[in-house]
């Protein structure tokens, strides 16, 4: 699963800044039929799994998407996308 730089975000705010994010897509004849991926939460974050049920990956590159966290394992969150990832 490839990874990118980003920020995940609530609206305006930065929850997690500078983070890796693991994605894998699934894409079907060049198109994305569906993405998901996980990325680790920093010591300091503002990121609070109950309070952040839909967010956002902003990626370096540009890309962003909606994402929706559906996994807490210690640091790690897994989410799946919602809608595209452009």
């Amino acid at each position: 699963m490839p990874y990118y730089n980003g920020n995940i975000v609530k609206e305006t705010e930065v929850l997690v800044e500078k983070v890796q994010i693991w994605i894998e897509d699934y894409s079907e004849l060049g198109h994305i039929k569906s993405w998901s991926g996980s990325f680790d939460l920093p010591e300091k974050h503002k990121f609070s799994f109950a309070h952040h049920s839909e967010c956002e990956v902003q990626l370096v590159d540009g890309r962003k998407g909606k994402i929706i966290p559906n996994h807490l394992d210690g640091l790690t969150v897994s989410f799946q996308g919602s809608g595209l990832l452009e």
